[in-house]
């Protein structure tokens, strides 16, 4: 698993003219990522404190998250957010070495890696919910 980390930083007087834009740019890239192979989730996040934005994306394969370096909808988007006075760091792919996805409905957290399960240290039982069902690369849910 891939987790593809883009940063960028703008000067908090443009807040109210870069956030926006981060919003519009659901519609200008939903589609684009969709339909790009390998692609498991995909997070956009803005510090308005610190006048950063983020985006996290995971993606199942290294060849996969790369495909994102040409992807017209993102060079494009990029162009939007530096006009905007957004500096782009370099973004950087990480080979996931763990990682935890609560699992409501069987008590479970995922550790260390894919073929491992702790139990849940709580002894309360929670009601079944969708969060972790999203569709993976396996076809599994949940992992």
């Amino acid at each position: 698993m891939i987790v593809r980390i883009s940063k960028g930083t703008f000067p908090l007087a443009r807040l109210d003219e870069v956030e926006p834009l981060l919003a519009d740019g659901e519609s200008a890239l939903r589609a684009a990522l969709e339909a790009m192979p390998g692609l498991i989730h995909y997070f956009v996040g803005i510090d308005r404190a610190q006048g950063q934005v983020t985006n996290v994306s995971v993606w199942d394969s290294m060849e996969h998250a790369h495909a994102m370096t040409h992807l017209q909808a993102m060079l494009a988007q990029r162009s939007v957010l530096e006009a905007a006075g957004v500096a782009v760091e370099t973004i950087t792919n990480h080979d996931a070495v763990w990682t935890i996805t609560p699992q409501p409905a069987f008590g479970y957290l995922r550790v260390a890696c894919p073929t491992r399960f702790r139990r849940r240290a709580s002894s309360t039982p929670r009601a079944p919910s969708t969060r972790g069902t999203e569709r993976h690369a396996t076809g599994a849910t949940g992992t």
